[in-house]
């Protein structure tokens, strides 16, 4: 048996970046509070991003990691209304996301093998707003949920997409006797833009005692 050893010289980018946060607030009369924020954020990618071994386990479709990706960086703005009233709470949001070097998922094709890596695609702009309610039906009975709906722009350099993102997510919970109680959670989330093509949805849920 013999071993190859490959040497691949990285590049690893600084992180010493500035990535500044201000949140500006009011509370208003009537248990509502205005909220103004923006920060800038930076996502390092992950390792499933990274690993440059190639995942072969379908022959005709092929995914390899990218250990030259830089991190993205993203401005956040955020307009937020929180409101109480008697068990009730609900926050609603108005957001932008501003994103340079989007890590985006880049496929090609070569006969009838698909091979997928990732590369820092360009900008990824998204507008949209999320809501969430949490209400406390009795001593015993809680119940949440919320969604999120965005409009997703995607700028590479031959190539663009553009679409809408929407997602729904649930939970409740019941406080029985002795220490006991019931809980459930479900998620769903529509098709998801990308670079090329969509990522089609999918859906969770989860019931336990």
């Amino acid at each position: 048996n013999t071993r190859e050893n490959i040497s691949t010289d990285v590049n690893i980018p600084s992180y010493g970046v500035f990535v500044p946060s201000v949140n500006i607030s009011k509370n208003l009369k009537g248990g509502t509070t205005l909220k103004l924020a923006y920060n800038r954020r930076i996502q390092r990618p992950s390792l499933q991003f990274l690993n440059p071994n190639t995942n072969s386990s379908n022959p005709l479709n092929i995914t390899v990691g990218n250990p030259n990706l830089a991190p993205e960086y993203t401005n956040n703005y955020e307009f937020t209304v929180n409101t109480f009233y008697k068990s009730l709470f609900l926050t609603t949001a108005l957001f932008a996301r501003n994103t340079s070097g989007s890590i985006q998922s880049v496929r090609t094709l070569d006969g009838n093998v698909i091979t997928t890596t990732f590369q820092n695609i360009g900008t990824e702009d998204a507008y949209g707003m999320n809501v969430f309610g949490n209400i406390n039906v009795s001593n015993k009975f809680q119940l949440g949920g919320g969604s999120d709906l965005y409009y997703a722009k995607l700028n590479g350099v031959n190539t663009q997409n553009e679409g809408w993102v929407v997602s729904y997510r649930m939970f409740s919970s019941y406080n029985l006797t002795k220490g006991w109680g019931l809980q459930a959670f479900a998620f769903f989330r529509g098709n998801q833009v990308q670079l090329q093509g969509n990522q089609g949805g999918f859906g969770i849920y989860s019931l336990s005692v």
